[in-house]
């Protein structure tokens, strides 16, 4: 943290610089803090608590319910706050403007998606208009070429284990696929060397679903281990997809599509496809790089290839060493090492190719410009779009005296700038507050906005583990994002380029 952690503090104006001294004359309690992008030791009186809402519910669970149903405000009530505030400002000195307490759309046009349509392919060609829908009437798109599954569950619960792998069976036959071999297998809970030797004798399978005890449970146990983390590195290690299912889980049938459809994709099936996507789009890339703001480095990045309708191809993710840098020429070689895979597998290279960013271009643009426009030959005509998740504003429906939620697929583009704010989840959907819109933002290329923003939506309706409520995310970014979190958990080959979506 620099010369000093006294002096790190100073350069960041966090703290005042009377409790600098005070804490610098005495001697602090010194701790070794994890920050998630970096850790190192640290003044505990520096520190505060910032708990995460699950934490909270452990806490205070009645509080916890009290506080989501204050902060998740539907629309009308976020428009009544809004407008008692513009009420009390009043006429504002000097100008003499009184702001008028009314909705606006003013420099944006708006973009009605027609989210309802049949525009997912299932089973012979048919489409649905959303994947649990579609899996039930015509089961998965393509199952996979093999299909030889592993289960694995604690001898404790072996009962409800055993009833979970019936229904799953059973769900999967209903989507129009079966696992080719089963095989069931009891483990002991103990130790993660004992968890290591259970997986090290899982071979020949093309995938592998284990029963793991609840996280609250594990940690009120003093004598074992739990058994995720371990599962999900040894599998990850021999490239042998894997699907865990908490023992709380077990008996929740809203979950079992979700699990089966997950499990179809992650053995190499294809639940479905989207059957149209506007524009003329070969392959998008979704890209993730990680970065630090307190280094000012990036650390990570990740990416993978859609086709144009919507299904993952493969996957790459890399860590970098500390000490090192993220360039320009290190995204172009994830790039050039995915459109590889693509000439493989679709014998030849694509004409037109999109490239969502999660959040922004931290790197030089016109210089990753430049390097792709002499990729030419590779990539002929290509498209840079950020897909940034916050500073948005919401998206609601006005009728005139009141606002409700939106309908997904509305979005509203601006008329001077090269953004638009898209809802993908929303109505008809239930939600508990005001869903959080997109902003799709045009970097770079020929493709209109409007076709850009209309992908993204589509995009985020081939969620292939997601199949009964729409998911805010393209999978562009998403599943990017997912990769990277995967392998800094050493649940997947750093570097290893993947086929198919084992992280999903």
């Amino acid at each position: 943290m620099g010369s000093s952690i006294a002096e790190y503090h100073r350069t960041r104006g966090y703290v005042n610089e009377e409790t600098i001294q005070t804490v610098a004359a005495s001697e602090p309690i010194m701790a070794q803090i994890d920050y998630g992008t970096m850790d190192g030791l640290q003044a505990l009186e520096y520190c505060s608590v910032v708990p995460t809402l699950d934490q909270l519910k452990l806490l205070d669970g009645d509080f916890h319910g009290r506080f989501q149903s204050v902060s998740r405000k539907r629309p009308n009530e976020r428009f009544s706050i809004a407008r008692s505030f513009i009420e009390s400002v009043g006429t504002t000195p000097s100008l003499a403007l009184t702001p008028e307490s009314r909705p606006s759309n003013v420099c944006y046009d708006e973009i009605s998606i027609d989210a309802n349509r049949s525009n997912l392919r299932f089973k012979n060609g048919k489409t649905a208009s959303y994947g649990a829908k579609g899996l039930d009437r015509h089961g998965v798109y393509q199952s996979p070429p093999s299909f030889d599954l592993l289960f694995l569950y604690p001898q404790r619960y072996q009962d409800e284990s055993s009833d979970f792998v019936r229904l799953l069976l059973k769900k999967l036959h209903a989507y129009g696929t079966s696992p080719t071999k089963i095989e069931r297998e009891a483990y002991a809970l103990g130790s993660e060397f004992d968890y290591t030797q259970v997986a090290e004798q899982a071979t020949d399978f093309d995938g592998v679903v284990a029963v793991v005890p609840d996280e609250g449970w594990i940690e009120k146990q003093t004598d074992i281990d739990d058994p995720y983390p371990e599962f999900k590195q040894q599998f990850g290690q021999k490239k042998l997809p894997s699907q865990m299912v908490a023992v709380s889980s077990l008996s929740e049938d809203d979950y079992l599509g979700n699990i089966a459809a997950g499990l179809v994709a992650k053995c190499g099936g294809i639940p479905w496809r989207v059957h149209d996507v506007p524009g003329d789009t070969d392959v998008f890339i979704g890209l993730d790089v990680t970065y630090d703001a307190e280094t000012e480095q990036h650390v990570g990045a990740s990416a993978n290839v859609v086709l144009g309708d919507g299904s993952i191809l493969a996957s790459q993710s890399t860590s970098l060493q500390n000490g090192e840098t993220f360039q320009i020429d290190d995204i172009v070689d994830v790039i050039k090492n995915l459109l590889n895979i693509y000439l493989e597998e679709e014998e030849g290279t694509p004409n037109h190719v999109v490239i969502h960013r999660d959040g922004q271009f931290y790197l030089d643009l016109e210089a990753l410009v430049e390097r792709l426009e002499k990729a030419s030959d590779l990539i002929p005509k290509f498209d840079l779009v950020e897909i940034r998740k916050s500073g948005n504003p919401r998206i609601a429906s006005y009728t005139g005296d009141r606002f409700e939620s939106a309908r997904k697929g509305t979005a509203f583009e601006s008329e001077n700038a090269d953004h638009a704010y898209l809802a993908t989840t929303g109505k008809p959907e239930r939600l508990p507050g005001t869903p959080q819109p997109i902003r799709v933002v045009k970097r770079h290329g020929s493709t209109d906005l409007s076709t850009l923003t209309k992908q993204a939506y589509w995009l985020s309706e081939a969620h292939v583990a997601s199949i009964s409520r729409s998911t805010r995310l393209p999978i562009t970014t998403y599943y990017a994002d997912r990769c990277a979190e995967h392998a800094r958990k050493g649940y997947l080959l750093n570097g290893e380029l993947l086929k198919g979506v084992p992280y999903v």
